[in-house]
């Protein structure tokens, strides 16, 4: 007599087989799918990291700052790309942050040129704000004791050096 698997054992191993596969493709498309937001999530605090320390350099080596409409205007040492005393600024247009340089600090501080500012990266919120002598001014000019910037719900404060 032949030994056979019967129709219901053969329908059984295979809908098990089935479940753990199933099991394992679910495990994996969630690991996958958390290393994503985490990447994302890593790069965003890298992006803000890198902002923080760079308006660091140059708010502390502002010799002028201007604050208006949530944008801030300076000049300053602490240039990303020309060495020397610069005229720097950090605006919002689309939800993306820009910066713009310029080599010569002539004219007005706030006379920029959008069109040759860089993409920093995408915001959702950008405010600024100085506070001098226990108040809070959205509108500022000179060099106040500390700057404020809310950005993507994080509080940087800046203490200027006079």
């Amino acid at each position: 007599m032949k030994r056979a698997f019967t129709l219901v054992e053969v329908l059984l191993v295979v809908s098990l087989v089935g479940l753990l596969f199933g099991v394992v493709i679910f495990s994996f498309y969630r690991a996958t799918d958390s290393s994503v937001t985490l990447l994302t999530s890593s790069e965003l605090l890298k992006q803000e990291a890198i902002l923080y320390w760079e308006l660091e350099r140059k708010i502390l080596g502002a010799k002028q700052i201007h604050i208006e409409n949530d944008r801030i205007y300076m000049i300053t040492t602490g240039g990303n790309y020309y060495s020397g005393v610069v005229k720097s600024a950090y605006f919002v247009k689309d939800k993306k942050l820009y910066y713009y340089e310029f080599p010569y600090p002539y004219l007005s501080i706030d006379d920029i040129d959008e069109d040759a500012a860089h993409e920093v990266m995408s915001v959702e919120n950008f405010s600024v704000s100085a506070y001098n002598r226990d108040s809070r001014y959205k509108t500022y000019t000179g060099l106040p004791d500390f700057v404020e910037i809310r950005l993507n719900g994080r509080r940087l404060v800046y203490k200027v050096i006079k």
